[in-house]
Formats: structure tokens, C-alpha cells, sequence
């Protein structure tokens, strides 16, 4: 997996929030990376829809250019004199009653399949996934395996997860979405959605007596 390193100041801000080299190497190489990739913003629709417009219009052009230079009238001598140079096969030939050219219809096929590309462009903006707990999720786990390899054993009081903005939890993960520059995400949201899950589990493994029961308010 592709190792995403934080930068010396994001390192010690990590170290003063009590983390070890393991535990910042865990989620170096564990989760950064993933996170990365799920957090990047999409393009807005309205650019793509005007790049596939910008190459349905060139293409419309281009095939217009042909056909002005097939439909040429003997008079035109200059557009005439310039059909005749095409090569073989790019004249204008009849198949069933129906005139064709292979430039021109290769040229109508692309505008079909850009058509067909433009339909599939949503009208409504894309939602960013900023929300979503995964990435919490991976910086957590990673920071957990880092703590079981420093220390040999879980600890599961260390960096308790927290949306308080004072919170080390909180600190921790605002410092990772800084490393992987997803400045349009959202890690308050994020945290908080991953609290209700993580709580539930939390609360259901207590309850079989798999951990103590100890929540916090978050």
C-alpha cells in the first residue's frame, strides 16, 4: 500500500497528542492513502457537461467541413479539385439508395456516443462525500493496530473517540485529513457519524461482555 507521510510539523503535533512513531508509521501506510482517494472532490457536473459539449460541437464541425466538401457544386472548382484528393474510400459512394461517406459516418457515430455520454451527466450536483465515517474509520483502526504493535497488547482507552473540538481524538483525525489535503471535506461531520456507529458497536460488545461498559458523552 502507498505510504501518505505526514509533513514535521503534522509529526510533532501528533507527538504531542501522545502518539509514538508506530502509531503515526501505522497510519502512514494503513489508511492515509484510502483516505485520500475516497476523499477527493469529483468534478462539478456543469465542467464535464461543458468539456462533453466543447467535443460534440468540434466533431459537428468537422463532419459539416466533409460534407460542404462532398456536396460541392461543379462550379466550386476549389472544393472540387480538393474532393479529388481524398484518398480511396473517403468519396462519396451509394449503399441501398443511401449516399455515404466513412469520414462522415464515423463522425456521426463519435457525436452519438458523446450525445449518449451527455445523457448520463446528472443535472443535479454531485454530493461530496465528506460525511462519510469510512476514513475515520481507517485512521482509527490503523491508530489501534499501531497501538497493539507499541505496546503488545489493545488499548482501548487511548485516543477515545470524540467530535469535541478539544479532543485529542478530534485533533488527531483534523491532522490526517490536513495530510491528505482534503480541504473540502468535512471531519466534524465525518467524526460524528462514525461516533453513532462505533458507539453501537461499542454498546453491543459490552453487552455480550466482550469489553467493559464505559461510553463517554462525545
Amino acid at each position: 500500500m502507498h505510504r501518505v507521510p505526514f509533513n514535521p510539523h503534522q509529526r510533532r503535533e501528533l507527538v504531542a497528542l501522545g502518539l509514538t512513531d508506530k502509531m503515526i508509521e501505522h497510519i502512514e501506510v494503513g489508511a492515509l492513502s484510502t483516505a485520500r482517494e475516497m476523499l477527493k472532490r469529483p468534478p462539478r457536473n456543469e465542467d464535464v457537461r461543458a468539456e462533453l459539449l466543447q467535443l460534440q460541437k468540434k466533431l459537428t464541425e468537422a463532419q459539416h467541413a466533409i460534407e460542404r466538401l462532398l456536396e460541392a457544386p461543379k462550379e466550386f472548382a476549389p472544393l472540387r479539385y480538393a474532393r479529388s484528393m481524398l484518398t480511396a474510400g473517403q468519396g462519396r459512394h451509394v449503399m441501398g439508395g443511401i449516399r455515404l461517406n466513412e469520414s462522415s459516418k464515423s463522425l456521426a457515430a463519435a457525436i452519438e456516443v458523446v450525445g449518449a455520454g451527455l445523457a448520463k451527466v446528472p443535472a443535479k450536483p454531485l454530493r461530496h462525500r465528506s460525511a462519510d465515517p469510512y476514513p475515520v474509520e481507517l485512521i482509527h483502526d490503523a491508530l489501534q493496530m499501531g497501538v497493539l504493535a507499541e505496546r503488545g497488547e489493545p488499548d482501548p482507552d487511548f485516543m477515545w473517540p470524540s467530535a469535541s473540538p478539544t479532543s485529542p481524538f478530534r485533533q488527531m483525525i483534523g491532522i490526517c485529513y490536513e495530510a491528505i489535503d482534503a480541504p473540502h471535506a468535512d471531519p466534524e461531520r465525518a467524526i460524528k457519524a462514525y461516533l453513532k456507529k462505533w458507539t453501537a458497536l461499542h454498546r453491543y460488545l459490552a453487552g455480550q461482555g466482550l469489553v467493559t461498559e464505559r461510553l463517554r458523552k462525545t
